[in-house]
């Protein structure tokens, strides 16, 4: 079974469309970086698979690795309150999912406030990820996920599919 280390997901509050519900970018054990995007139900409405590099899981885990620590104290829930412009979901292999809102918001809370202490973190975090993932073509950000065209290709996922017939 292939085991997903790494999730990001991006979720608007206010879809600019029908089709804007969100992304969500899943890095797995067996070096495949998937991207998701969702319409406003959360079905997904595109599914595309990259092959990376053995490097891309490792610059991830080395800075999971660094992060280890503070990710044991980290609330699990972080919300502004009223008012988010967007959701984020960070999936860690060996940690809760955390839910995180508006990580700007967050991060503007007052010095020493917990909330903002993690937000910070976990945003720097999310930054160094993404540096390492940028290395190899891809760009994620807190509110979008791209690749470089000319360095990385998808691959098409091969499913199989079942028909049944019916008994006369």
């Amino acid at each position: 079974m292939n085991q997903t280390i790494f999730v990001y997901a991006y979720v608007p509050s206010v879809p600019r469309d029908p089709s804007d519900g969100g992304f969500s970018v899943n890095l797995s054990e067996n070096d495949t970086l998937t991207f998701l995007r969702f319409d406003t139900s959360q079905n997904v409405i595109q599914e595309l698979s990259f092959a990376v590099v053995p490097e891309v899981r490792f610059t991830y885990l080395a800075c999971i690795d660094t992060a280890r620590g503070w990710l044991n104290n980290m609330y699990p829930v972080m919300r502004v309150g009223q008012g988010a412009r967007y959701t984020c979901r960070v999936g860690i292999d060996g940690f809760p999912l955390f839910l995180i809102e508006d990580f700007e918001e967050l991060m503007k809370c007052p010095f020493g406030s917990g909330r903002a202490h993690y937000a910070r973190m976990m945003y720097n975090l999310l930054e160094d990820i993404a540096t390492g993932f940028n290395k190899f073509g891809f760009t994620l950000t807190p509110t979008s996920f791209y690749w470089d065209r000319n360095r990385v290709q998808p691959f098409e996922k091969q499913h199989t599919f079942r028909s049944f017939k019916e008994k006369a």
